[in-house]
């Protein structure tokens, strides 16, 4: 499952607004950090049997 361009771009912009690390890194460290709510707002895909949201990984799973 892949996230669309716009929750993405969304995604790397609220990681690197306060920072000035790599975006990858960025990214994830704020996707651990972000509510649901937050990543809803993204627009991020909802896994109902896992009961969270897809966040998109440096590395494919």
């Amino acid at each position: 499952m892949r996230c669309r361009f716009s929750s993405l771009l969304g995604l790397v912009v609220c990681a690197m607004t306060p920072s000035d690390h790599d975006w990858i890194t960025v990214a994830a460290e704020w996707c651990r950090r972000a509510t649901p709510e937050e990543l809803a707002a993204l627009g991020l895909p909802y896994l109902p049997l896992l009961g969270r949201y897809r966040v998109p990984a440096p590395h494919p799973v």
